[in-house]
């Protein structure tokens, strides 16, 4: 446990990226929410306190916005990978239908943005339809 008013020993800023950082908050704040959904709070708090070191940590190394998005996009692929592998997938494969969605995600925002009910449904069905095939 951390005491009230400890300091930190050791100066961390030097010995990251900003890509590592968003690895390491996206890869806590994973299993902070697996454990907030298992009920288990002592966990939940500790891997969503590693996960604020790690957004922290993407405010100091990151130098610009566009920087830490790319990162967490990247932080996302490399858990992904990491995920569909322990589960006997094949990446490539999952990467390649995921591609496929793309002009169906698209029509739906679209259609959200201009506030057209007709084209939300219609996206919407062609959603659930897409999803659906992933099974």
């Amino acid at each position: 446990m951390v005491k009230k008013g400890a300091k930190l020993e050791r100066d961390l800023s030097k010995k990251y990226t900003c890509e590592q950082a968003a690895l390491y908050a996206d890869y806590n704040a994973r299993y902070a929410v697996w454990y907030g959904k298992h009920h288990n709070m002592e966990k939940f708090f500790y891997y969503t306190a590693q996960s604020y070191a790690g957004f922290v940590g993407v405010t100091i190394k990151c130098k610009t916005c566009k920087q830490a998005v790319n990162a967490f996009f990247r932080s996302d692929v490399v858990l992904g990978k990491k995920i569909i592998k322990k589960r006997g997938g094949n990446f490539k494969k999952c990467l390649a239908y995921s591609q496929t969605g793309f002009e169906t995600y698209k029509g739906l925002v679209v259609g959200y943005l201009k506030m057209n009910q007709k084209m939300m449904r219609r996206y919407l069905n062609k959603v659930y339809d897409w999803e659906s095939g992933a099974m």
